[in-house]
């Protein structure tokens, strides 16, 4: 009776840890379908429109998820050098610009390509990303025209205001 017990409480852990595996498998592929939903509800209906964004900042993983972001309903120029996003966006018809005011990139960088192309080209709009938007750079930003996006980002407060 003993083995007989045993042997039948070894399939019943099989049985279970089977299900408890597919599970998960299921509630992975559904989150998924339901993100992958999103995303195309949201460029598909809510922003028909691509529009062209520079970003300035350090190749970093907030970087690479806001870019991922954008370019699901947006035309995106990146570049992580100051003189060479400079150059592209006097060059092109891009108005907005989104700069990451912090580490891994050096904001002092960032402070460059604000004043640069907003110099030479005032009407673009500068969106200046960072955790602290009462932090004094991203402050004195502000004050010349740049909007704060404050981390993490509120992906429709920014496609809202996007021009």
């Amino acid at each position: 009776m003993d083995k007989n017990f045993e042997i039948k409480r070894q399939q019943m852990m099989k049985e279970l840890s089977r299900r408890k595996r597919e599970s998960v498998v299921n509630r992975k592929i559904a989150t998924m379908q339901k993100l992958n939903n999103e995303r195309s509800s949201i460029s598909m209906v809510e922003h028909p429109e691509k529009k062209k964004i520079a970003v300035y900042g350090a190749d970093c993983f907030f970087l690479k998820n806001f870019l991922n972001t954008l370019r699901i309903t947006n035309e995106i120029v990146y570049h992580s050098d100051v003189e060479k996003l400079i150059e592209m966006v006097l060059d092109g018809d891009i108005e907005n610009i989104a700069i990451d005011l912090d580490e891994p990139t050096d904001w002092r960088k960032s402070v460059d390509v604000f004043t640069t192309v907003k110099t030479l080209k005032p009407d673009s709009i500068f969106y200046v990303c960072t955790k602290d938007p009462e932090w004094v750079q991203a402050k004195t930003l502000e004050k010349q025209g740049g909007v704060i996006v404050k981390k993490p980002v509120d992906f429709d407060y920014l496609y809202r205001t996007l021009k």
